[in-house]
């Protein structure tokens, strides 16, 4: 679910929109998404997430010109105040651009709508939250993965009962979890003899956020044979071997826990499961 607003520049003449002016004229922080939909700040791309970190971290709204008109994007759900700030930000655009005029989902409409577009987004909120907490109760999925804006989050039953279709309670999530000192890791994947292999790293004595069972975001490479921790040079052993030996007791969501191994547990596990790739 996502609501979508364009703005177009009026008169004769059109003058050429840059991204990087654009952006640094909003005020806010940026960033992009890297391959896994995590936050690299203070990068600008053909598509950048917009935010206000005294908001709280939800999921961004995102940026993009075409044909030197700008489109902003906001997921939902999320939280009333990206809410509020996406508008915020529609009508800051719409005055640099020197018009009193947007087109959102298609519809050309002014300033005096957009109370009325806050309250029609919190409660497209709530009843996105609430489809995601019925189709996790009836068994639909085992969790939900949406894109925060510092990296995917997979909301499952636990998250949803404290949740519910509450957007504040939503907003309040969103914002404790990605402000979580954590390095969320994504694996790597290497074609090793015609073989597909993926590849997380983890360092000594830093909180590492890892898959309970290790996949690729969207599933956008398939086929991957066989799963690795790396934890530096030479040290590599297999991802179930990993699992398996490790406290995963610290809860990240519901498809991830934080890990955190010290030298000389990577160097018991190595012992014991080292392996080469």
């Amino acid at each position: 679910m996502s609501v979508n607003i364009t703005i177009k520049q009026t008169g004769l003449f059109k003058k050429t929109l840059h991204p990087e002016t654009v952006i640094k004229n909003c005020g806010l922080s940026y960033g992009i998404n890297d391959g896994n939909f995590r936050l690299c700040e203070n990068e600008i791309g053909e598509y950048t997430l917009l935010f206000n970190r005294e908001n709280g971290l939800a999921r961004g709204i995102e940026f993009s010109l075409d044909n030197n008109e700008i489109n902003l994007r906001l997921s939902l759900p999320t939280g009333e105040k990206e809410i509020s700030l996406f508008y915020e930000l529609t009508k800051k655009l719409c005055r640099m651009l020197k018009t009193k005029k947007f087109c959102r989902e298609g519809e050309t409409v002014g300033f005096d709508s957009i109370e009325q577009f806050i309250q029609d987004d919190i409660k497209g909120s709530e009843c996105g939250l609430e489809m995601i907490k019925n189709d996790l109760n009836n068994n639909k999925y085992k969790y939900m993965q949406i894109f925060g804006l510092i990296n995917p989050i997979s909301l499952g039953v636990n998250e949803m009962q404290k949740i519910g279709n509450d957007v504040s309670r939503f907003e309040k999530y969103l914002d404790e979890l990605q402000s979580r000192d954590v390095y969320y890791a994504a694996p790597k994947v290497y074609n090793t003899d015609g073989k597909l292999i993926g590849l997380y790293a983890v360092m000594p004595d830093n909180p590492t956020v890892l898959p309970d069972k290790p996949y690729i975001v969207l599933n956008q490479i398939e086929g991957i044979e066989e799963w690795y921790i790396f934890f530096g040079e030479g040290k590599i052993i297999k991802y179930e071997d990993l699992i398996n030996n490790i406290d995963k007791s610290n809860y990240y969501d519901a498809n991830h826990f934080v890990a955190q191994v010290s030298n000389d547990e990577i160097n018991t596990l190595v012992s014991q499961y080292g392996t080469e790739i």
